[in-house]
């Protein structure tokens, strides 16, 4: 590993409001992170720089210069106190990121070739800053352990009884008592003998017993729990799914987006039927929804009910699920592969969003959850812009290569977003997007390498009908493959050509003095300086 930070003097010092990208796959804001392991972490020099050493989290890091990065282990992260200047980098898009005087940021201008500069270098109109359109990670299916899960509050299995009744067998042959073992989790001798007698096994008991036991490890018991219930006699036993697949993330999402949620009740209204609800409902925890209609000023709707503390106590406690204006974006689904992941988000579109030929939006309560929901998509190769209403802000997805690869990649079950859909992978449009223009600035340097005419060059590079400063990728590539490239210039510029970038041009840079002595923070990788962060543009 490389030495400590203890000075913050890494490559990389950002004040808050960026963030980073773990290397589980989680976004976490850089501050509220930093803050957190430096609470936990081993600490030296507090006196000057807090830093500390971490422990197995990793982070999305990399080589500027290439654009290329991998999970690599955080050695230390720092907070910074003494930094002198806040440093605004404004991009044409409307977007920004926000550092210190002393972090240089990786550029690309006339040169054609990516350089690290400090903000004070960065001329105004005269760089552009390579930004991912795609996020790579290693996401993994995430199992759900239930005990965990089930272990506060009283809830019940009969699934693992014969392995509980050898636990306290075992726990009684190693001195302990009955009244002991019942009074580890506050329950008398008579109500574990009730609950023998019943061949019931109380979760929180199980997850005792199971920290000095060799009869079997939690995550056997996990995959043996079948059914799951309250205490009340009444109550039926739902089933719980052990692994977040496409279904129980599609749900957690519509879920999240259009819901009451209480104690032991979970609700839906739509105008629209919804019958996948219930079958979904069905199919994952085997309890029946109710379905009623309601009237009020908007309309008539249809209201779809989950009377089950097991299920309530599924979504709220593993997916955050509480008032919408509170929700984020559930850990468990940031870790997610990307089809987990696609189906989580056309769940909420679903419940709380629109789709058209136009447009593909979703509107959440909170900035931080924007930014999730952004991330999420980018984990997808989906770009998508932030705004805010008073009341709200709105994630859109308004490129038309985004809308159609959206609506390729994401399954509604919604009947009216599913026409949208289908409207929007119907249209045909006529000419490049944005994303696939690569800026005459930085092919300026390559141009006599390309061997074009003077046609060429007027119909190709120094404008085009749509686009009146640079070249579109495809024609880049089409003189690869004729071989009209030297091998010296095609291997410069396919930099230019990948897929997972987007070079957005740099507006203008706001530096002022850190007046209120705000924090700046700082994480050091193992074996690279720079790592995956931002606000909205998402750079290395």
């Amino acid at each position: 590993t490389r030495e400590p930070n203890p000075e913050g003097k890494g490559g990389v010092c950002l004040y808050p409001g960026n963030w980073v990208v773990l290397g589980n796959g989680e976004i976490r804001e850089i501050s509220e992170y930093a803050e957190e392991k430096l609470k936990a972490g081993e600490k030296f020099r507090p006196e000057s720089n807090l830093t500390c050493v971490l422990g197995e989290d990793s982070v999305l890091a990399g080589d500027p210069a290439k654009m290329v990065y991998g999970s690599e282990k955080i050695a230390t992260v720092s907070k910074v106190t003494e930094r002198e200047f806040i440093c605004t980098v404004k991009c044409e898009n409307g977007e920004s990121t926000v550092l210190t005087e002393n972090t240089r940021l990786p550029v690309v201008g006339e040169k054609g070739e990516v350089e690290l500069l400090l903000p004070k270098e960065i001329k105004e109109g005269k760089y552009y800053l390579p930004v991912f359109t795609t996020i790579s990670v290693d996401g993994a299916l995430q199992e759900i352990d239930i005990i965990d899960l089930y272990s506060k509050g009283d809830f019940y299995t009969r699934d693992v009884f014969d392995e509980f009744e050898k636990m306290i067998q075992e726990a009684i042959e190693n001195g302990e008592t009955l009244r002991g073992i019942a009074a580890k989790i506050g329950i008398s001798r008579q109500a574990l003998n009730w609950q023998r007698k019943n061949k019931l096994v109380k979760i929180s008991m199980l997850k005792e017993l199971l920290k000095n036991t060799k009869i079997a490890t939690q995550a056997e018991l996990n995959q043996k729990i079948a059914g799951i219930r309250p205490a009340s006699w009444s109550a039926k036993a739902a089933t719980v799914p052990k692994v977040c697949d496409e279904d129980t993330a599609y749900l957690a999402g519509f879920l999240q987006a259009e819901k009451c949620v209480g104690k032991a009740r979970l609700s839906v209204a739509q105008k629209e039927e919804i019958p996948f609800f219930g079958e979904l409902v069905q199919k994952l925890f085997k309890i029946k929804v109710r379905k009623g209609k309601t009237r009020n000023q908007y309309g008539e709707y249809n209201n779809y009910i989950i009377l089950s503390k097991t299920v309530t106590r599924f979504f709220t406690e593993l997916f955050g699920l509480k008032k919408s204006k509170e929700c984020r974006v559930p850990a468990i689904i940031q870790r997610s592969p990307e089809n987990i992941i696609a189906a989580y988000v056309s769940g909420y579109i679903d419940g709380d969003g629109s789709v058209s030929e136009k447009k593909i939006s979703l509107a959440v309560g909170m900035k931080e959850t924007a930014i999730e929901f952004k991330y999420l998509l980018h984990r997808l190769g989906i770009n998508s812009r932030i705004g805010e209403s008073p009341r709200v802000f709105v994630v859109n997805i308004s490129a038309r290569e985004d809308i159609r690869k959206a609506a390729q990649t994401m399954k509604f079950r919604v009947l009216g977003k599913k026409y949208g859909a289908e409207k929007a992978l119907a249209k045909e449009y006529s000419h490049n997007a944005r994303r696939n223009i690569v800026p005459a600035l930085l092919l300026r340097n390559f141009l006599k390498g390309f061997n074009l005419t003077t046609t060429e060059k007027k119909e190709h590079f120094y404008h085009t009908k749509y686009n009146k400063n640079g070249m579109s990728k495809t024609y880049v590539k089409q003189l690869m493959e004729s071989n009209r490239l030297t091998n010296e210039v095609a291997s410069k510029i396919s930099f230019f050509l990948r897929d997972d970038i987007e070079f957005v041009k740099i507006s203008g840079v706001e530096i002022i003095p850190n007046t209120s002595n705000i924090p700046a923070y700082d994480l050091t990788p193992e074996k690279s300086t720079y790592f995956v962060g931002g606000i909205n543009n998402f750079t290395l």
